[in-house]
């Protein structure tokens, strides 16, 4: 579709500025009417984030039975997933891949290897600002060494 690809141009242009250092928020939405097109539209995306070598931040909503086996086909990837609401088996899957994983709540923690884990604070439920991340590394109980660490893996796509 031509809005699409307007789109995708715009993503390719954004790809050559010095600070494009990741993609996304992509990703795909079950609670969204136009789930089919989505997935092509991330497809693409994933593409260029291949082209460009560039990590990928990813939503994924009601819909890990197909991003699976979609960024099976990018397993060189780096990827974030956002607000991760998957399970033991969806972190299981991804354990070979460059795969991170980001919490905003402490029940997912467990799931997730100490070096796969990130957190986030713009999540619904999550501080107001980024400021606070110290004070959510408290709540969380987790190591900010560590998420440093993991952070600076994800963005050098490793």
């Amino acid at each position: 579709d031509k809005m699409n690809d307007t789109l995708l141009e715009q993503l390719r242009q954004l790809c050559h500025h010095p600070k494009a250092l990741a993609i996304g928020e992509i990703g795909l939405d079950k609670c969204k009417d136009d789930f089919y097109k989505q997935v092509d539209f991330f497809e693409a995306q994933l593409m260029l984030a291949q082209k460009y070598n560039r990590p990928v931040h990813i939503h994924s909503v009601r819909a890990w039975g197909e991003i699976m086996p979609v960024l099976k086909h990018h397993a060189n990837l780096t990827f974030l997933f956002h607000g991760f609401s998957g399970d033991k088996n969806v972190v299981k899957f991804f354990q070979n891949y460059h795969a991170f994983f980001s919490v905003y709540k402490a029940n997912k923690i467990p799931l997730i290897p100490a070096d796969k884990l990130l957190v986030e604070s713009d999540a619904p439920d999550g501080l107001p600002s980024p400021t606070n991340l110290p004070f959510l590394y408290l709540e969380l109980q987790v190591n900010a060494e560590q998420i440093n660490q993991n952070f600076e893996r994800f963005l050098n796509g490793r």
